[in-house]
């Protein structure tokens, strides 16, 4: 009975951590980008380049603090996959491409919300 207890209390213990990770890095995360890629999105149609080239410095300088933490829970090759967007998209706003901007933006945002679905809470992730 002592080890079912254990076992029972560790696996609350990872359950809440999952809770914690995924409810102040994954959904703040998810929050930011989707609402500064939108705001990205809208600078690129407007041809409003020099705006949009500062907000996706501003989104480089945040993508690179997200990374610290996610390294050491989401897949690495889910987290080259986002960082080789970003620069993708960061060299398409310098060159003015409103084709290829739009399309990164729109791949980024794909990429953050299979992160977002691969990293939530189920009963399939569970077991």
């Amino acid at each position: 009975m002592k080890y079912i207890l254990i076992s029972l209390l560790c696996l609350i213990i990872i359950i809440s951590i999952w809770f914690c990770f995924y409810y102040f890095s994954i959904s703040s995360a998810y929050e930011f980008f989707s609402t500064n890629l939108d705001m990205l999105s809208d600078f690129v149609l407007q041809n409003e380049y020099n705006e949009a080239y500062e907000l996706t410095v501003k989104i480089m300088s945040e993508w690179d603090k997200i990374e610290k933490v996610w390294v050491f829970f989401v897949h690495q090759e889910d987290i080259d996959s986002i960082r080789a967007s970003i620069n993708k998209l960061y060299r398409s706003i310098e060159v003015n491409s409103t084709v290829y901007s739009l399309g990164e933006i729109e791949q980024l945002m794909s990429l953050i919300i299979k992160v977002r679905g691969n990293e939530c809470l189920t009963l399939e992730n569970i077991f």
